[in-house]
């Protein structure tokens, strides 16, 4: 991205660095109005291509969101009537599924670089770690591949009318809370709210300490296990946990009603701390009968 100017010379381009000094809170928020402020200046001196990079994150220097950084430049430019005026590309470590890109285009992004994820696949490969016979390269086309048809399937699941990646692109779907979505996501349904900004910087150091510790700590090899995607012990709630699917096997086998209760009332447990539906309950109570015969 940054050498586009060698293969298109009438676009320049300008990469406006979405990392802050790690000197507190309030950095974070000023961050993300001096990119959009960049932004502004980068369209006034005729520059076609806004690039927004995090490779600045370091022991000193802490990422802002992606998706904020990306939301808020789109936002801003929409609201002067500059966005037509320019390509807005980012290039960031917290893109690594296909969710994760389909809101960076849905925030306004016209390309994604997942750097990290393509040096992730690189240092498996160097360290002799693929447990198949497919190279560096061909890891990488596969994941490409992957995630294209992945936000394919997320585009044809919409029930928007998108037909193509040009009307999903910008077309916010997600709810923050109402304090950032006032200036950086104007228009996003907000009806839950969400994470304000002290909680988004909160995030951002939280997971950079992950990186470069404050204290002087002994860690085991490897990153934390989170139990995004996979139950973990101590990690994020899934639906079906190892308890509640065994339950499930020894009911169907031995058709054992109790057993069968059991699990239900571990997965309506669980829905309790994953889904909003599971925060609701029925009113008894104020219903009204309605005959079935």
């Amino acid at each position: 991205m940054k050498n586009l100017k060698h293969a298109y010379p009438t676009w320049p381009s300008v990469t406006i660095n979405i990392t802050f000094p790690k000197e507190g809170l309030p950095g974070y928020q000023l961050a993300l109005q001096h990119v959009c402020s960049e932004a502004v200046q980068a369209i006034e001196d005729g520059v076609k291509v806004i690039i927004l990079p995090d490779h600045a994150t370091g022991p000193t220097h802490v990422p802002l969101s992606a998706l904020v950084a990306c939301g808020g430049v789109h936002r801003c430019l929409v609201l002067q009537n500059m966005r037509a005026k320019v390509t807005l590309m980012v290039e960031t470590c917290e893109a690594q599924g296909v969710h994760h890109l389909c809101v960076l285009v849905g925030y306004g992004a016209d390309a994604v670089c997942p750097w990290l994820m393509m040096e992730t696949i690189c240092k498996i490969g160097w360290e002799n770690l693929i447990k198949s016979s497919m190279t560096v390269d061909e890891l990488t086309t596969h994941y490409c591949h992957s995630i294209d048809h992945g936000i394919l399937k997320v585009m044809s699941k919409m029930g928007m009318g998108i037909s193509t990646l040009q009307s999903y692109k910008g077309a916010q779907i997600l709810s923050v809370h109402t304090e950032v979505v006032e200036q950086y996501f104007i228009g996003t349904a907000s009806h839950v709210q969400g994470a304000m900004f002290d909680l988004l910087a909160l995030n951002a150091f939280e997971l950079h300490e992950c990186g470069w510790p404050t204290w002087e700590t002994i860690l085991p090899l490897g990153m934390p296990e989170s139990g995004e995607y996979h139950w973990w012990d101590g990690g994020e709630a899934h639906i079906n946990s190892p308890g509640g699917i065994a339950n499930l096997k020894d009911a169907v086998r031995e058709k054992n009603q109790t057993v069968y209760n059991a699990y239900a009332l571990n997965a309506n447990e669980q829905a309790k701390s994953i889904h909003l539906c599971g925060l609701l309950d029925f009113h008894y109570g104020n219903a009204t009968p309605i005959p079935i015969e």
